[in-house]
């Protein structure tokens, strides 16, 4: 499909919005996991950019089911499930609260499915969004200790962005006079 403007696509994809959130879940359904994960990533980042934080949240949690199925904890899932919990918190820390909840859930579970895979630096980057999800429930210690986890791995696998992202996130959260 080709559109010929981008208030065109925008249009068509506000009007099939039901219909792709639909697919989302009808897909998982059907056993058809690796294309219900790679539509709800694209439908995901559709969805936080237009606000529409109630299908985001169901869209995660149709994500969320399909981690824990057999064969289905894996790097893929894992990184969609990390792209929505940070657009879950993002979202939630500026607009709606309520949101945070499914973002703990989706990043926890991420983590999660990183660790198992011996993802190190992914685990790390999984470890800077839960430090950010912890502070915000004032969870000031764990958030710290997470940190210091990424930055030990980032350290670890020599990445000096992930180090330079951890050195950020810890100062803004300081800057927030409550690190």
């Amino acid at each position: 499909m080709q559109f010929s403007s981008y208030e065109d696509a925008k249009a068509w994809l506000d009007d099939e919005r039901p219909n792709l959130i639909a697919a989302v879940t009808a897909l998982k359904a059907q056993g058809r996991h690796g294309r219900s994960v790679a539509l709800a990533w694209f439908v995901g980042l559709y969805l936080a950019n237009r606000w529409h934080y109630d299908d985001l949240v169901a869209v995660t949690e149709t994500v969320l089911a399909i981690s824990h199925l057999p064969n289905g904890s894996n790097v893929l899932v894992a990184k969609v499930l990390a792209a929505l919990g940070r657009e879950l918190e993002h979202h939630g820390s500026h607009e709606k609260h309520g949101l945070l909840a499914s973002a703990v859930d989706a990043q926890a579970r991420a983590l999660a499915i990183f660790r198992e895979h011996g993802d190190r630096r992914c685990e790390a980057w999984a470890l800077v969004n839960f430090s950010r999800l912890l502070h915000e429930d004032r969870q000031l210690r764990e958030a710290g200790e997470a940190l210091d986890q990424a930055a030990a791995i980032f350290h670890e696998v020599n990445d000096q962005d992930g180090v330079d992202e951890v050195d950020w996130v810890r100062s803004c959260l300081s800057l927030s006079g409550q690190a």
